[in-house]
């Protein structure tokens, strides 16, 4: 977190009280950047609010989770919307879904994505198609299924499947870059878990999936404010939890180095 020409980095600053609540869950957030196998940091730190804007973050690649029939404004919703998929329309493509909708459809049109279709206008979840906005390397992650009325909806089930197809995915397509994702599936997605628990799970299975193959400088998890201020997340457990994981893990993989026969988390 850090504070530049009257302006946050993680929001903005009309959002003063935000910042403030994240300071005390903190209390010192610039320490908890974990080092993880001298490569990877995963830093629970930057939220969204449904006034700013994705264009000023930093540098890093961006996940936008989106159902798998890859449609931006199913039902005509989008327009209504605080997450990310919704910002990443109106910072990239001038608030106009349909010009968002083409880059996809022609995207999909390539070769390469042949095999991860499963009817003729349905993906199979986890699937991830790139795009470049403005300079800027974005990921779009079917992680979600369409109801009747053309909502998103996410499950356990659907979760942990998003989450282990893309970090396959990112190992095996992208560069060693730093990722931003959100809390997948916990505001329109209508997941029932609880965002503390999504976190985890995302904690958990990057962890994994960076067990033998280091494909990541570091993953941002991004936490909206109304999750801190409506639902009670508390950063400063998160962070706390996070820290034993990341440094368990460093540990298991020091042990399994120097001691063969002993198992490293996530193998």
């Amino acid at each position: 977190m850090s504070y530049s020409n009257k302006t946050y980095v993680a929001f903005d600053a009309d959002n003063d009280i935000h910042y403030y609540r994240l300071m005390l869950a903190w209390k010192q957030s610039d320490r908890h950047s974990f080092s993880f196998y001298n490569a990877h940091d995963i830093n629970n730190l930057m939220a969204f609010s449904s006034e700013e804007t994705i264009k000023a973050k930093l540098r890093e690649s961006i996940i936008i989770p989106i159902n798998n029939k890859f449609k931006v404004n199913p039902g005509g919703h989008l327009g209504t919307s605080p997450s990310m998929l919704a910002q990443f329309v109106r910072d990239f493509y001038d608030n106009k879904p349909d010009n968002l909708q083409y880059e996809i459809d022609k995207e999909l049109q390539l070769e390469k994505y042949s095999d991860i279709k499963i009817s003729s206008d349905t993906y199979k979840i986890g699937s991830v198609i790139c795009l470049k906005a403005k300079g800027r390397q974005f990921y779009l992650l079917a992680n979600a299924v369409l109801n009747v009325q053309h909502r998103s909806q996410v499950t356990k089930e659907l979760l942990e499947q998003s989450l282990n197809e893309l970090w396959i995915f990112l190992s095996e397509h992208a560069g060693k870059e730093k990722f931003i994702l959100p809390v997948l599936g916990t505001g329109r997605g209508r997941i029932t878990m609880t965002r503390e628990e999504v976190i985890k799970e995302i904690v958990l299975s990057f962890i994994a999936s960076c067990s033998e193959k280091n494909y990541a400088d570091k993953l941002i998890i991004s936490i909206h404010p109304k999750d801190i201020t409506e639902h009670g997340l508390n950063l400063g457990e998160i962070v706390k939890w996070t820290e034993a994981k990341v440094n368990y893990a460093d540990f298991q993989k020091r042990i399994y180095n120097n001691k063969p026969g002993t198992t490293a988390l996530g193998s």
